[in-house]
């Protein structure tokens, strides 16, 4: 059974954001890029011949508030702080700071990738969105390196598409990347190598007229030591459908699991693959055999996460072998709504579906597009789930919604089985 003790820590001096990235990296959470909210005050226009103007009647005007606060999304980093810093939590004190960095740095950073390669010290940033423009670029940051940035140079022939929501995990010295919303094949017209070319792309559609982006289905892997993009899956591989905003994270030290995400503007999907690094394998879909069978709802901008470390994974500790056990938190599941779930998932492979779901009771708010890392400790199957950032649907008229982003980041405890 798990126990799960939640502990808040303030963020007055942070920037509250939607669709940031982070990283656990030497015991502190790195957080980058995101959508955040300055609020401006509406000043009053000054008409110099109203007071003259007898015609002018304004008793039947209704008053208006000119001192109104009017919130204005402002995307990070900020394009005038000249120190493009992370925004750092130190977990040992549960105490912010800032880490400036310099260099040729990310300005694109909402719907990023952030991952760790640990033999070489290095913090990874893939993809992002800003002001109708996708990325492709790959950026490194190592506080070996002074924590300048470095746009890594590939041959432009063999990048990927321009993307952002896409899935990132780091396997041994490989950089692995699936799906993602981006720009149409069409407009790059013939594509580059090596593209995935057994991928599908699904156009979006607005108002019955087909845009110039959409959702694939690429996988492709970037090796870290020589900056080169690789398609390895054959043409004829069996790939899931193209999606975004989905969740891909590893549950032992070779396979991923992926949850839902979505296809198309409103279509959100609880459907869920295993990936097998080393064979370079889909398999799946995995759907409930059974109505009635405990399965989360469908979701985007959820986050699934090992509460053991997958290296760890299959090992003794403690007297017995480590089971694979992941935490799927909330996402948004319409419009207008977000999912009250949270998922215990374990795993039985003598079943032709090995994915076993158990609904789980954190007591915290449910959010969307948040961050969730997780800190494992060298001697337990226990484990700190680390959650940041996010949004908040508010409802105070019947008619109408607000989007907040969540205030505090939440500590979660979860005690080993």
């Amino acid at each position: 059974m798990e126990r799960v003790v939640p502990i808040t820590v303030p963020t007055e001096e942070i920037d509250q954001r939607n669709g940031g990235c982070g990283v656990i990296f030497e015991n502190k959470l790195y957080v980058w890029g995101g959508n955040t909210t300055d609020v401006h005050i509406l000043k009053p226009v000054e008409d110099s011949d109203s007071s003259s103007n007898s015609d002018n009647d304004d008793s039947d005007k209704e008053d208006i508030d000119v001192n109104l606060p009017v919130p204005v999304p402002v995307s990070l980093p900020r394009s005038n702080d000249e120190n493009h810093p992370f925004d750092v939590l130190d977990l040992t004190t549960n105490k912010w700071f800032r880490q400036s960095t310099s260099g040729e740095y990310p300005t694109l950073g909402l719907g990023s990738s952030l991952s760790v390669h640990h033999p070489s010290r290095t913090i990874i940033l893939f993809s992002g969105f800003k002001d109708l423009q996708f990325d492709n670029e790959v950026y490194k940051v190592s506080p070996d390196r002074e924590w300048v940035w470095e746009k890594v140079e590939v041959m432009p022939e063999v990048k990927p598409r321009e993307r952002y929501q896409t899935g990132v995990i780091i396997h041994k010295d490989r950089m692995c990347v699936f799906g993602g919303v981006g720009r149409a094949s069409r407009e790059i017209g013939n594509p580059p190598k090596p593209q995935d070319l057994g991928a599908r792309y699904l156009a979006y559609v607005e108002d019955e007229i087909e845009r110039d982006y959409g959702w694939t289905s690429e996988y492709l892997e970037f090796d870290i030591n020589t900056s080169e993009w690789e398609a390895p899956l054959d043409e004829n591989a069996f790939r899931p459908d193209p999606l975004g905003s989905h969740a891909f994270s590893k549950f032992d030290s070779h396979r991923a699991v992926l949850f839902g995400g979505n296809g198309s503007a409103l279509v959100y999907s609880n459907t869920c693959y295993i990936f097998d690094f080393d064979s370079r394998e889909w398999s799946g879909p995995y759907k409930p055999d059974d109505p009635e069978e405990p399965w989360p709802i469908a979701t985007r901008f959820s986050t699934l996460t090992s509460l053991v470390d997958p290296e760890n994974v299959w090992q003794e500790m403690c007297g017995q072998i480590v089971q694979p056990r992941m935490v799927l938190l909330w996402g948004k599941s319409s419009k207008l709504h977000i999912s009250p779930e949270t998922w215990l998932l374990e795993f039985n492979f003598d079943n032709p579906n090995p994915l076993v779901w158990k609904k789980l009771k954190i007591g915290v708010e449910p959010r969307s597009w948040h961050i969730a890392k997780a800190v494992y400790s060298n001697k337990t199957t226990s484990c700190e789930l680390v959650i940041f950032g996010g949004n908040v649907y508010k409802y105070p008229i019947t008619d109408m919604f607000q989007r907040e982003n969540v205030a505090n980041l939440t500590i979660l405890h979860f005690g080993g089985p």
